[in-house]
């Protein structure tokens, strides 16, 4: 087990940079990421995977820009004892539009230091860290776009005893699209003291609530030994459901480039949670790095 001490004291540090800068462009690589897809009431351990994605933005101009997010597994548990049964894939293209835009100053917390020593035969991660004032700037705005995605689907646990499925595993390919509330937030105060040298806040985050609109649900039996068949008809006339949806969730980044931290990459993250046409809730999280990180196309004032 891992426990955490923390606390905080005075240093006389020094602002080396406060400049909450919005990437033109971000690329990161998420190197492990868990999904759960699921009928509440019978959690299919079968329709869970690994996965890696590929996220980030692109934005030539202050106020607009792309965005992009792309999912594959590379460890399906179904396919553990079905090897018909599928993987799990997702695409999201879209734009955003983040009209208002505002700085605050608000106290951010900056760790200086940390350290993992054994006490009673546990690992004790000590963290030395001050709060200070520093700039946070905010970007609000909508975006939209395209999403598709085939993952597993259990057609019995999600219809319930109205429906006998001809084939026990199938798999659903989903095209739609999504639209909804979008806020950016950016820190980067980087300081220096005599005790630690320098320390670093720099973190985006992109904060999103929208409607998912769905249309297009294909359905495939995936069962072994068992020729691939079309079962869509099959599956919506025993089940009527709406195609909307809905999701939200966040994206984290670094921004501050490599001449003021040191490292070329920097840590990221997604977590999404939400309701999905015909595939039900859903729950997705993962860790991974920042690749790229570029400030600006032009000189802004």
């Amino acid at each position: 087990m891992t426990s955490a001490l923390v606390y905080c004291q005075q240093v006389n540090y020094t602002v080396i940079k406060d400049d909450p800068f919005k990437p033109a462009v971000s690329l990161n690589v998420e190197l492990m990421q868990i999904d759960i897809n699921s009928y509440l009431k019978n959690l299919q351990l079968d329709n869970m995977s690994v996965n890696m994605s590929v996220y980030g933005h692109v934005d030539p101009i202050e106020k607009a820009g792309i965005h992009f997010k792309f999912v594959k597994s590379y460890l399906a548990f179904g396919k553990l004892a079905n090897k018909n049964y599928p993987g799990h894939f997702e695409a999201n293209v879209g734009a955003h539009f983040t009209p208002i835009q505002s700085k605050t100053t608000k106290n951010v917390k900056v760790d200086l230091d940390s350290k993992t020593s054994t006490y009673n035969n546990k690992e004790v991660t000590t963290t030395t860290y001050i709060m200070i004032p520093a700039t946070v700037a905010k970007y609000r705005g909508v975006r939209a776009g395209f999403y598709t995605k085939v993952t597993p689907f259990n057609a019995q646990d999600y219809f319930g005893d109205v429906y006998e499925p001809t084939y026990e595993h199938l798999k659903i390919s989903s095209v739609g699209v999504y639209g909804g509330f979008i806020s950016r937030t950016i820190k980067n105060i980087i300081i220096e003291d005599p005790q630690y040298g320098r320390s670093i806040n720099s973190i985006g985050r992109d904060f999103f609530l929208e409607a998912l609109f769905v249309p297009v649900n294909k359905f495939k039996n995936v069962d072994p030994d068992v020729p691939l068949t079309d079962v869509t008809t099959d599956v919506k006339a025993n089940g009527k459901r709406l195609p909307i949806g809905f999701r939200m969730g966040y994206n984290l980044y670094q921004t501050e480039v490599k001449t003021f931290t040191g490292k070329k990459f920097g840590m990221c993250g997604t977590a999404e949670f939400g309701l999905k046409p015909y595939q039900g809730w859903f729950l997705n999280a993962g860790v991974g790095i920042t690749l790229l990180k570029r400030p600006h196309f032009r000189k802004t004032v």
